[in-house]
């Protein structure tokens, strides 16, 4: 299985026909014929059938597809990622925090630690706690300030700070 059979199946199955993912690939007709016969030949499964001049997917292209496409997005989030680190500045120290914590304990903080530190250079993004946890997995922060979350492992966590939880509500003065 190469990279170019399956982005061929995949631009027939978004465009439908043959034609259109030979034109979004800019290719010829009979070169996507090919690639998506010789990407049937190595799966030993058939992706299309033909009816009435047209091609129609198979259940097990359906599900191929589904498998391809959550490979095209995880190449996505590579070039976003590569993106990022080509337009970023180069942070001594990266940190992510949640955005009740960011915009509440942060800024006297980070000012307070610039003052003592005025040479580092401090990058910070505020993201939910699933997407912290997933920075701090693929090293893309050095420090992460939330609330807890369940043990991780390769995560060291250490509590800043404990406080009372309240629930408020609005009274209606008017009875």
């Amino acid at each position: 299985m190469h990279y170019r059979q399956i982005e061929a199946f995949r631009y027939v199955m978004i465009n439908g026909t043959v034609t259109g993912a030979a034109e979004a690939l800019s290719v010829t007709q009979p070169a996507i014929s090919r690639l998506v016969a010789d990407l049937e030949a190595n799966l030993d499964f058939r992706l299309f059938v033909r009816h009435k001049g047209r091609l129609l997917p198979t259940p097990e292209a359906l599900r191929f597809y589904q498998g391809v496409e959550r490979y095209f997005q995880g190449l996505e989030q590579l070039d976003r990622i590569a993106k990022q680190i080509r337009t970023e500045s180069h942070a001594d120290l990266r940190v992510c925090a949640t955005p009740a914590l960011s915009t509440f304990l942060f800024p006297t903080v980070i000012q307070r630690f610039r003052q003592q530190n005025p040479e580092i250079h401090i990058s910070i993004e505020t993201l939910s706690s699933s997407e912290i946890v997933s920075r701090l997995q693929d090293h893309m922060t050095d420090l992460a300030v939330t609330l807890a979350f369940p043990e991780v492992a390769g995560i060291v966590q250490e509590v800043l700070l404990e406080a009372a939880h309240v629930c408020a509500r609005f009274m209606n003065p008017i009875p």
